[in-house]
């Protein structure tokens, strides 16, 4: 097996309570909005740990 990438990742996540997705659910951000049980920002997380490149 080789060796895993080593990369940098910055995960950006905006938003305000002023957008339709902030008013219906209640949360500040949309990011944190769940989808099958977990939030779209943990989702994006756990892929890119998932696609095996080195986390510092």
């Amino acid at each position: 097996m080789s060796e895993p990438k080593s990369v940098a990742a910055i995960v950006l996540a905006a938003g305000t309570k002023s957008e339709p997705v902030s008013q219906t659910s209640g949360l500040a951000h949309k990011a944190m909005l769940e989808v099958g049980g977990q939030a779209i920002v943990n989702r994006v997380v756990n892929a890119l740990q998932a696609a095996q490149l080195t986390c510092q």
